[in-house]
């Protein structure tokens, strides 16, 4: 079975838990590893954290906000590519050697480009750089520019992330997961009812997890990624944090188990 790690949930309705305790509750209830985005691993004590609790770090999610002036002139695009590799070399400098970039940010995704393209060539040369491998997200926009990103850099530094739930609420009819499957460095496991990304956990929504078989086995290590519990009250308000958190093991397990 493959390993399966958890992004760090920070849920504002469990103050009582600290970071150190949530860490803690993730290598107690099983998961292989953990995974943060890059304000939690640079900003707080969160990589220390998993060290003492033997929980290696998988990637980091680098931040996305602002990405779509990638694709538009002027200085903040620039600036949005110079913190994608700050946050590189950031990271790598702490021994992470994976991160989740996105190429769209938003549901309204501005015109693929030369420009862009430059942009993140820069972000990938960085990458190379310090040894480090981005894996570009399928988000909600359509898969144009995700698509022609990886068709113009085939970077070692230049893989892919599929989300099961973007996948399933933006763009079921997509090939692209399948056509770029052997290309995938990450997962975000999670599912929705397909009318929003709701960020369920797998098996509480209508994502077919047995007909992604073939794409998730390509994936070293099984990566879920279930937002925290009042984004589904009617399914999860009524548990504890430590509940959801078993329960996103267990849903966990199953799809492993699934996927051998």
């Amino acid at each position: 079975m493959k390993p399966i790690g958890l992004y760090m949930i920070n849920d504002p309705d469990a103050p009582y838990l600290t970071l150190a305790d949530r860490v803690r509750l993730f290598a107690d209830t099983g998961f292989d590893y953990v995974c943060f985005s890059a304000e939690q691993a640079l900003e707080t004590d969160a990589l220390d954290l998993a060290e003492k609790n033997g929980l290696p770090v998988d990637n980091v999610h680098l931040s996305g906000s602002g990405t779509n002036d990638l694709w538009l002139k002027g200085l903040a695009g620039d600036a949005v590519a110079e913190r994608y590799c700050r946050e590189i070399a950031a990271v790598a400098a702490r021994g992470i050697r994976l991160g989740v970039a996105h190429v769209t940010w938003g549901k309204k995704a501005v015109p693929c480009n030369v420009l862009g393209l430059q942009r993140i060539g820069r972000i990938i040369d960085y990458a190379e750089q310090n040894d480090f491998v981005i894996g570009f997200e399928n988000s909600v926009s359509p898969d144009i520019h995700l698509r022609t990103v990886l068709d113009t850099f085939r970077s070692p530094a230049a893989g892919f992330t599929f989300d099961t739930g973007h996948w399933h609420c933006f763009a079921p009819d997509s090939t692209f997961p399948s056509e770029y499957a052997g290309r995938l460095v990450i997962t975000h496991i999670q599912d929705n009812d397909g009318t929003d990304d709701q960020h369920r956990l797998p098996f509480d929504g209508t994502v077919d997890f047995a007909g992604l078989v073939p794409i998730l086995r390509q994936a070293a290590r099984l990566t879920f990624e279930p937002g925290r519990r009042a984004k589904n009250p009617g399914l999860y308000g009524a548990m504890s944090y430590e509940e959801h958190i078993a329960c996103i093991y267990q849903a966990a397990i199953r799809v492993a188990e699934l996927v051998g």
